[in-house]
């Protein structure tokens, strides 16, 4: 098993075991049908089962954002209830984007945010009563931004790519 397939099953295993409680609840009363409905619906979980899921994510993160061959690494998705989606934004190595031609950041960018939004996709699933699941184009969007700096060393960041409705556009 490669590196990033281990981060995605290690992912998809920390989220089922933090939404778990969400599962459970669902035939106990009216099923969630929009993402909104699981951001107010409360999850029974531990402390420290959340800290040890934190702890494990952040060194799987650690891990995979210490390989200089990788274009981007993830960073913690978020949930915007404005547009009722998950967001989540990449982190692309400066020196792999300066050597990558348009080509191969285009096809490296998309294979990176189809899989997050796969993963979320199947992740969240199981918590909605959406037909089909959620929608991939909808309901994610993934940014890539890199970080730059200037002749003074002043660090900016600066955006890559945007990924939504299903599809990727190079800034």
């Amino acid at each position: 098993m490669t590196k990033r397939e281990w981060m995605f099953f290690a992912v998809g295993i920390i989220l089922g075991v933090a939404l778990r409680p969400l599962s459970l609840a669902r035939g106990q009363g009216e099923s969630a049908r929009t993402l909104g409905r699981l951001q107010s619906q409360e999850a029974n979980i531990t402390k420290m089962d959340w800290l040890l899921m934190r702890t494990e994510l952040s060194a799987l993160e650690d891990e995979v954002g210490s390989d200089p061959g990788r274009p981007a690494v993830p960073r913690i998705a978020a949930y915007d209830p404005e547009r009722d989606r998950i967001e989540e934004k990449y982190t692309v190595n400066p020196t792999w984007y300066a050597r990558a031609n348009v080509s191969e950041a285009r096809s490296a960018l998309d294979r990176r945010a189809t899989a997050f939004c796969a993963l979320a996709s199947g992740t969240f699933a199981g918590h909605l009563s959406l037909q089909g699941g959620m929608s991939v184009g909808r309901s994610c969007v993934v940014e890539f931004n890199t970080l730059s700096s200037d002749d003074h060393g002043n660090i900016s960041v600066k955006p890559v790519a945007r990924f939504e409705f299903g599809k990727l556009i190079l800034e």
